[in-house]
This record gives C-alpha cells, sequence and structure tokens, in this order.
C-alpha cells in the first residue's frame, strides 16, 4: 500500500481524477445557476430597451435614438438587440449563454496566461480555474438576480467581465505569438480588434468603463517596468490601443445628450475632495464588508486557490524554474493594494452621479466582487507557490506523498460547491413562482387584446428582488414600456 501511495504515475492519475471530480462539482453549481435563469422574464427596463427597437427602423437607428434621448450606454441597446432576434423567449436562455461565455473566455485566458510564463497549459486545471473564480463570484454577488438573470443588470455590469477575459487572453495572445519572425508579423489586425472590443465594452456601464479604464493603466505601468523582452513592445501597443479606445468611449460616454434627461432629477456632483473621500470610503466598506459578511467564501477562495497552485506546480516538479521568494510575497502585498484601486475606480461612477448617496447599488457591486474575488485567488496560487518551493524536492517519492496529500485535500474542498448546489436548488421554485406568475400575466393580456381591449387593469405580481413592477398610475414609466410593449393604450395594476 504505501509503494502504491508513493508511485509518482499513480498519485498523478489519483489527482487528475480528483481534479475531474472537483471541476464536475464547481460546473453542477453553474448548470444550476443557467437552470434558474431559464425563469428569467421581462422586467422593468427590459420592456423599455424593447420599445426602442419597436419604434425605431434598425437596431442602429434604436441605438442613436436611446442615446440621444435617454442613456449613454450605446452598446447596450446592440447586445438587447442580438437578444431580441432570437424572439422573445431567448431573454430565458440568456444567462446560460452568458455563465458559458465567460467561463470559456476565462478558460483561455488562464492558458494564454500559462503559456506567456512557459508553464504547461493543463486544460483540466485551467478548466477548475476558470469555473472556480465564475462559481464563487456568481455565489457572492450582492444581487445575483439582477447581476446575473435580469437581462437590463446583466448587460450593463455582467457582460463587460466576458470582454475583458476574452480581450486579456487575446493580448497576451498577441504578444507572446510564436511562428511568424517579429519584424515579418503586423500587429495592425489585432490593434483594430482591441480598439473595438474596448470601445464595445466601454459602452456598456460607467461603472466597468471607469474598471476598464483604471486594469489597462495598470497594465500598462506593469509591463512598463516589469516586462522587458521581445515582447514588450507589442504587450505596450496592444494595451495603449485599448486605452485610447476607451478614452474614446468615454466621450463618446460624457457628451451623450441623454445624459441631459437622466441627470435632471440628480443630485449636484460633489467637489473632487468630497468625491475623492466618498470613494474612498465606499470602496473600503465594501472589501471590509464582504469579508465580515461571507467568511467562509473569502477563505475558500485562499484556500482552493493554493491547493490549485501545490498541485499544478506539483506537476512540474522537476522544472529548475525557480522564484524569489520576496518578490513573491512583494506580490502577495501589491495584488490587494492593486484590488482596492480598482474597486475604487467602480464605485467613482456612482459616487459622482449620486453624491453622498452614492454607495452603488447591489447589481452595481459585480464587477467589484469579481475584482475582489480574482484577487483572492491570485493571492492564493502565489501562497501555494512558495510553499511548493519550500517542500522538500530530494525525492521523487516524497514529491508523490506530497502531491497525495493535497488531491485529498482538493477531494475534501469539492464538497463545498456541492452544498451550494444543494442550497441553491432550494431557492428554484421562487424563481419559477416569478416565471408562472409572469407567464399567466402576460397570456391574460394577450387575451384582452384579442377582446379589442386598450386599456387593462391587473393584479400587481411580486418582482424578483426589488425591480420595478407595474404602478397603478398608467403614466409611471414602467407602465408606460409595457404598453407600448403590447401595443396597448394603458396599462396599469390595482392598488
Amino acid at each position: 500500500m504505501k509503494r502504491w501511495f508513493e508511485h509518482e504515475k499513480t498519485v498523478r492519475i489519483f489527482g487528475e481524477v480528483i481534479l475531474t471530480l472537483f471541476t464536475i462539482s464547481a460546473l453542477i453549481v453553474l448548470l444550476i445557476y443557467a437552470y434558474m435563469g431559464t425563469f428569467t422574464r421581462y422586467w422593468a427596463d427590459d420592456f423599455c430597451f424593447t420599445q426602442y427597437l419597436k419604434t425605431s427602423s434598425n437596431l442602429f437607428s434604436a441605438t442613436l435614438n436611446l442615446y440621444n434621448t435617454w442613456s449613454n450606454r450605446y452598446t447596450t441597446m446592440i447586445l438587447v438587440g442580438i437578444s431580441e432576434w432570437f424572439g422573445q423567449k431567448a431573454i430565458s436562455y440568456l444567462p446560460a449563454t452568458m455563465i458559458a461565455l465567460w467561463v470559456l473566455g476565462l478558460t483561455s485566458l488562464i492558458n494564454q496566461i500559462k503559456a506567456a510564463f512557459n508553464l504547461p497549459r493543463h486544460l483540466l486545471s485551467s478548466l477548475l480555474g476558470a469555473f472556480a473564480l465564475a462559481f464563487l463570484t456568481i455565489l457572492q454577488a450582492p444581487d445575483r438576480y439582477q447581476s446575473v438573470f435580469w437581462r437590463s443588470g446583466m448587460v450593463t455590469y455582467f457582460a463587460p467581465l466576458v470582454f475583458y477575459a476574452f480581450s486579456a487572453g487575446f493580448i497576451i495572445n498577441q504578444a507572446c505569438k510564436p511562428g511568424l519572425p517579429r519584424k515579418q508579423r503586423s500587429l495592425i489586425p489585432a490593434l483594430i480588434l482591441v480598439a473595438s472590443l474596448f470601445f464595445l465594452s466601454g459602452g456598456l456601464s460607467e461603472t466597468t468603463l471607469a474598471l476598464q479604464m483604471g486594469a489597462l493603466l495598470v497594465a500598462l505601468a506593469a509591463v512598463w517596468l516589469f516586462v522587458h523582452g521581445e515582447n514588450r513592445q507589442r504587450y505596450l501597443a496592444l494595451l495603449l490601443t485599448g486605452f485610447i479606445s476607451s478614452s474614446v468611449s468615454l466621450v463618446a460616454v460624457v457628451i451623450a445628450p441623454g445624459n441631459t434627461v437622466r441627470l435632471t432629477s440628480m443630485p449636484e456632483h460633489p467637489a473632487l475632495i468630497k468625491l475623492a473621500g466618498s470613494t474612498l470610503r465606499f470602496g473600503w466598506d465594501f472589501i471590509w464588508l464582504s469579508i465580515k459578511s461571507l467568511p467562509t467564501p473569502t477563505i475558500l477562495t485562499l484556500w482552493l486557490a493554493m491547493l490549485l497552485s501545490l498541485d499544478f506546480f506539483g506537476r512540474i516538479n522537476h522544472s529548475e524554474t525557480r522564484y524569489k521568494t520576496s518578490r513573491l510575497l512583494s506580490l502577495i502585498i501589491i495584488i490587494p493594494l492593486i484590488a482596492y484601486g480598482l474597486i475604487l475606480c467602480a464605485t467613482a461612477p456612482s459616487v459622482y452621479v449620486y453624491a453622498g448617496f452614492g454607495y452603488p447599488v447591489p447589481r452595481a457591486l459585480f464587477p467589484s466582487r469579481f475584482v475582489m474575488t480574482s484577487a483572492l485567488f491570485l493571492d492564493g496560487i502565489l501562497l501555494g507557490l512558495i510553499i511548493h518551493q519550500f517542500l522538500p524536492q530530494k525525492t521523487v517519492s516524497k514529491y508523490a506523498v506530497i502531491n497525495l496529500i493535497v488531491s485529498l485535500l482538493l477531494g475534501a474542498t469539492a464538497f463545498y460547491p456541492l452544498m451550494s448546489a444543494q442550497k441553491e436548488l432550494t431557492t428554484v421554485p421562487t424563481h419559477q413562482k416569478f416565471a408562472i406568475e409572469w407567464d399567466n400575466r402576460d397570456a391574460q393580456i394577450h387575451a384582452f387584446k384579442a377582446n379589442h381591449v386598450e386599456n387593462i387593469i391587473l393584479n400587481r405580481i411580486e418582482s424578483p428582488t426589488s425591480l420595478k413592477e407595474l404602478n397603478p398610475s398608467p403614466k409611471h414609466w414602467v407602465n408606460r414600456c409595457v404598453a407600448n410593449f403590447y401595443d396597448l393604450k394603458t396599462i396599469a395594476v390595482f392598488r
């Protein structure tokens, strides 16, 4: 038995099995989230966006109309329009589509990062890392329904994260891409694509645009200070293009005519000192409250990343690559500071618009949640690497025993996603209830229309997570959007 446990090949196979089981465990939770998303229906702003499409000749016209009359988020209408091409039921499958694309983008990004550091790609560990990041972020979302399931919130605060995953992976790939000699390779197609991606993602939300520009500045500084090889110029060119494109996006967002309408009911913008003070305080509040209210997921993120790091570097234990412990410890300190800075970037737009009441609404904190989860995950990876470098390296059998212990710990940790899956299943009836009530009312409205009734009063139904529901007044903005959606004159609910 002892020889079996110390046999390197056998332990590696056992480790692969554990990673596969953990991946399946995390996948189960994400599939439950995707299933819950199938109960999504039109709520509040969804009706209004569809109204713009119905009253416009084409998607470009609808985007321009929204930009001129209400919202500076010029890309939002494009994504909503694409959804509408597939019919009304498509809104129920958007959460699953977005989660799948995000996992794909994160997996590709992790593989590109490994390639940039000349590390084996090992698809299974990359896939598990992507599943873990997606699961832990969605699990801790301050308002999961409005950020992940509700279409209007999803395209504003979730879609940008999908853009970033693919954009970052593409930049790393193009900067480190092997093949033709560097002098014979043109960067122009890549620069055009990067500029397009960041301009589009910049038009989804002021919150994520500020985060985007902050992240690009951090990346530019990191490349300028620490990258000295032949890839340096390519990184700088690609990142600078992304930042310039984001700056153009910022100009488009600031000068949007629709801002005048949206900001009329907002308080006066705070002075610079007050803006900075409130932003610093709110950003710190988010981090502190997250740790205080979500201690288990916080610790789990560090623990899981550390185990994955130990497992991954244990697979390449014959590599002579060593990293200075002092440098790794410095990164462990710097990463949370960078994360705090990026969270401040995502917080500042809300403070600017709402002044002292500008703590971001829960759905707008979803990007900040991902930043914090990623920072914890990166710190866990570095901690695992430090521990790995201090482990005994004399014999293959000792490595096999250590790898076995790591695999067993990973196997024990895999129960957490399964417990989360069980808990999430208990919320499915609530989502079903929302969908059934909405479908019944939809059928009722169509029945009234079939009888040529154009002024309708219905019973109120409960909307998920405080989303705006129909009002007793037909003049309320939600009522007007719903009436236009169904081609009615007026619609209201009983008091």
